[in-house]
Parts: C-alpha cells; sequence; structure tokens
C-alpha cells in the first residue's frame, strides 16, 4: 500500500482529510469503512526497517565531499560542511524474493537514492 507519504505533503494530508466534517475525514473512514491508516503507514509490515540519519562522505585527495540531495531528485558532491540537504535515511527491506536491500531516502527532499 503506503511505504512513506512525502513529507512535505503529511501536514497538508492531515490537515485536509483528518477533519471529522467532511466525507474525506480519515477519522470517517477509519469508523465506516474500517480503514486502519496506522496500518496502511506501517514499514512493519513489510519488514522494512528505518535507521538513524546518516551522512555520505566520499574522499577525493585532501578534500572531502557529502552526497547532497538536489530537488529534482539528483545528487551531487558538495565541498561545504554537511548540512539538512546532506543527511539520509537509510530503510533496509526485504524484496518478494527474500533478497535484502538497502535504500536511502533524503531528509530534505524525500526522494529515494536509487544506484
Amino acid at each position: 500500500l503506503v511505504d512513506q507519504f512525502d513529507f512535505a505533503a503529511v501536514g497538508s494530508m492531515v490537515w485536509t482529510f483528518d477533519g471529522s466534517s467532511t466525507g474525506w475525514s480519515m477519522q470517517r473512514q477509519s469508523r465506516v469503512w474500517g480503514i486502519n491508516w496506522r496500518q496502511v503507514t506501517s514499514a512493519a509490515r513489510h519488514g522494512t526497517e528505518e535507521g538513524a540519519t546518516v551522512m555520505l562522505r566520499s574522499a577525493h585527495g585532501r578534500r572531502s565531499s557529502w552526497l547532497s540531495a538536489r530537488e529534482d531528485g539528483s545528487v551531487s558532491c558538495v565541498d561545504t560542511e554537511a548540512d539538512w540537504w546532506e543527511q539520509w535515511v537509510p530503510h533496509r527491506y526485504q524484496e518478494a524474493g527474500g533478497q535484502v536491500k538497502l535504500a536511502l531516502r533524503s531528509v530534505a527532499h524525500g526522494t529515494w537514492l536509487s544506484v
């Protein structure tokens, strides 16, 4: 179902859909249709484990560069001190075939790093 809501949209989604007066209310959906939103958004059902935030650094001679996320989903290496843009959340998960994988999600943009 849903592994991660885009972090920028979560506040808007909850504000818009969690009011008890609308037909789209998450509270109403739980009550009338039996939708368990906690289960829908739970990563545990897929065996996913979210790790602590990390910053990835590569050494180039005497300089060090941090892997930095861009808004368009691309990445770059920056020589400045690491900041919010250089933070990544590791997600360990298991594919349907049983293979264990690791994915990194940008803290700044919520986009996924794929290689």
